[in-house]
Formats: structure tokens, C-alpha cells, sequence
């Protein structure tokens, strides 16, 4: 019985440190290929900043200052409120949101239309 119990117990052993060896070659490895990527990423050439941020934000200031969206025909300014109350309350937070476009979307397939129902059932 008791030669069954320690040939058991060496074989338990014997596997732990396998296993551990093991574990312990993968972590080596995946620190070995952070430090060859991150040597990789430090040896490319630095960003460099675009030569006139300033302009660049005050032309987009320009187009932002009436910047309407887009609505497409038959779409009156009542459901472009309500949609914009929407997507204001489902963000959750202060942040000025900017609707670029809002258009009817085009009929899909029925398996797109299902799948898209699943994902708005919350």
C-alpha cells in the first residue's frame, strides 16, 4: 500500500513540475518578445507634430460654428430633436455630442433586421 502511495505521489510531483516548468519557459518567452518588440518600436523615427496645428483647428472651428446636420428629406425638426435626446441620454455623460447626418437606413435582409433587434434588446 504504501509503495502504491509513494510511486502516486512521485508521479504527482513529476507532473507539478512539468506543468511549472512549462509555465515558466511561456512567461520567459513573452517577456523575451516584449522586449523585442518594444526595442523594434523605440528604433522607429520619432512622430513629428504637424507644421501648423493652429490653422489646422481653426479651419475645422470654421465648418463646426453653423454646422447643421444633415437630415434627409421627410424627416421632420421634431424626430431630429428627439433622436438627438436619444443619443444624448444613451451616452451618459456631459460631453457635447456634434449629429452629422441622420438618413432613413435602407431595408436589409431579414437575418440583418433579427440580428440587429437581438442587439438592442438590453
Amino acid at each position: 500500500m504504501l509503495d502504491k502511495l509513494g510511486s502516486s505521489a512521485a508521479v504527482m510531483v513529476l507532473g507539478l513540475l512539468i506543468v511549472f516548468i512549462g509555465l515558466t519557459i511561456l512567461i520567459f518567452f513573452t517577456w523575451l518578445m516584449g522586449k523585442v518588440i518594444g526595442g523594434i518600436d523605440k528604433k522607429q523615427e520619432p512622430r513629428t507634430k504637424a507644421a501648423e496645428p493652429v490653422q489646422a483647428v481653426k479651419a475645422d472651428a470654421a465648418k463646426l460654428v453653423n454646422n447643421a446636420p444633415h437630415v434627409e428629406s421627410g424627416i421632420s425638426p421634431e424626430i431630429v430633436a428627439v433622436i438627438a435626446a436619444a443619443v444624448a441620454a444613451m451616452s451618459g455623460s456631459d460631453q457635447k455630442l456634434v449629429i452629422r447626418s441622420i438618413q432613413r437606413r435602407k431595408p436589409a435582409s431579414v437575418w440583418a433586421d433579427a440580428a440587429r433587434r437581438e442587439q438592442m434588446v438590453f
